[in-house]
């Protein structure tokens, strides 16, 4: 019942407010030095692969990724990513799970360590509609 509860009707967005939904390479929303590139277009339950790279100044000590829900709580999907590469990129795997909104909207979050301690965060949300 609570998931049911979760999906009320609210506005639906328009497609190309997010940049996943019509490219498969996109800056972050709040990183512009930070780029996903996807191996094809996004698709419900089916993996995804994709890189993020980063200026290759930056000295990446840790990273960590999740898929979250946006407008409708789905907790935090973990999301397994390769060491730090010294030329500054991550690989990783998406699996976006379907979900009964007829448009739920998810955002991939990424978290990078720095070597001074310092932590940045990247953001990606996308639209995902009962006919992707």
């Amino acid at each position: 019942m609570l998931l049911l509860s979760a999906c009320s009707q609210e506005p639906a967005p328009t497609q190309n407010q997010y940049c996943l939904n019509t490219n498969r390479s996109c800056f972050a929303l709040d990183q512009s030095a930070v780029k996903i590139v996807l191996s094809q277009p996004l698709k419900i339950e089916q993996p995804i692969s994709f890189q993020i790279s980063w200026p290759s100044s930056w000295s990446v000590t840790k990273t960590a990724a999740r898929l979250v829900g946006k407008n409708m709580y789905m907790g935090q999907i973990p999301i397994a990513l390769s060491p730090p590469s010294p030329k500054g990129f991550v690989d990783g795997e998406l699996l976006v799970i379907a979900c009964t909104r007829p448009d739920m909207v998810w955002q991939l979050e990424l978290d990078v360590e720095l070597a001074d301690g310092q932590v940045v965060q990247a953001h990606w949300p996308f639209l995902m509609t009962h006919t992707e």
